[in-house]
């Protein structure tokens, strides 16, 4: 839950110490390294907490045990395989969880292994893609894709197949691909000679911005939870063409009578981008799109953040202590302890 500390990535303290300016503990000195490198600060700068937040389950085998804590609560953002095959194992060292969203709430809330209370908490976006103003528009269509480039969840091989359709239609587009990942290559070999452009892993800033540009985000996935960048997205204003899948972004869009398209059939995603063509690009739209998602901003969910914690810090403690992990597979690069056995026991 720490913002403005880019370096370290998730692995920090928060010290609000009753001041206005609040202390960030940063157990690691780059974001490229693993626990091993928070392990050895912990050991040369012992601290503790009140509360530990653990995201997705990532950091509480190989760290919830070396820090003090009171309460351990498992912030949860995603509905993959591997989060509730760890749940059984990792639900009693827990206080509580938030979900992001009331559909996984309630996915959890009816899963036997899950016997600590979970609340809903919709993950926040950040001001940067509320505030991003969209440029001045020339040209054909702009369309972007962002996430992960992978075959399992994004499916971002179907991009190859959506601009086949759209070629087919006619329709004058351009593509725009934010993001990395196993499929990058592949990608680059099969879309060679479309209209397409590689924009690599963009920071925040950069990512509202490349938003404010797209008139459509076009989403393939065959699962999500959000997802966070089509409801990043829409606070920048940008239309989202969305499968049509149980997930935070379609239930908005539904709300408001907006289309989706059958998963995994690119060419009724064709079909919907060309009917989205010119209302997409149109102010009144954008800013209504925008207010689809205007609860979802930092402040408010700081407040409600703050609100669970109190509840979650006065009520009975339920979790056990976690016993530190030992072996040499925890001191290791995640690049390399993915090959060793025991791997399912951590989210990639």
């Amino acid at each position: 839950m720490v913002r403005h500390d880019p370096e370290s990535g998730a692995i920090s303290l928060l010290d609000t110490g009753g001041t206005e300016n609040p202390q960030v503990i940063r157990l690691r000195p780059d974001r490229w390294l693993n626990a091993a490198a928070a392990r050895q600060n912990l050991l040369q700068k012992p601290v503790s907490a009140d509360t530990l937040i653990f995201h997705n389950f990532a950091g509480l085998a190989m760290l919830g045990g070396r820090i003090p804590h009171r309460r351990s609560v498992l912030y949860l953002h995603t509905n993959s395989a591997d989060v509730f095959a760890l749940l059984p194992q990792r639900v009693k060292f827990l206080d509580a969880i938030l979900a992001s969203g009331g559909d996984l709430a309630r996915e959890l809330q009816q899963l036997p292994a899950c016997t600590v209370p979970v609340t809903p908490l919709e993950y926040p976006l950040g001001e940067s893609f509320f505030n991003a103003a969209a440029p001045e528009k020339s040209g054909g269509l702009v369309l972007g894709f962002s996430g992960r480039l992978d075959v399992v969840q994004k499916k971002a091989g179907r991009l190859v197949g959506l601009c086949a359709q759209l070629a087919a239609r006619g329709v004058c587009y351009r593509l725009e691909i934010a993001g990395t990942g196993p499929m990058e290559a592949a990608l680059r070999r099969q879309l060679a000679g479309r209209p397409v452009r590689f924009l690599g892993r963009l920071d925040e800033q950069a990512m509202s911005a490349a938003y404010a540009g797209w008139d459509l985000l076009v989403c393939t996935s065959d699962y999500e939870t959000g997802p966070l960048v089509a409801l990043e997205a829409m606070a920048a204003g940008t239309l989202p063409v969305m499968p049509d899948i149980p997930c935070q972004a379609t239930a908005l869009l539904r709300a408001d009578n907006f289309p989706q398209y059958p998963k995994g059939d690119m060419a009724a995603a064709a079909a919907l981008i060309q009917k989205l063509a010119g209302p997409g690009r149109d102010e009144p739209l954008r800013g209504k799109i925008r207010r689809l998602v205007a609860a979802r901003k930092p402040e408010l969910f700081m407040r409600q953040l703050l609100q669970e914690l109190d509840k979650i810090e006065t009520a009975p403690r339920r979790s056990q202590p976690l016993t530190p992990c030992r072996g040499i597979g925890g001191w290791l690069p995640f690049s390399l302890r993915s090959r060793l056995p025991g791997k399912d026991t951590f989210l990639k």
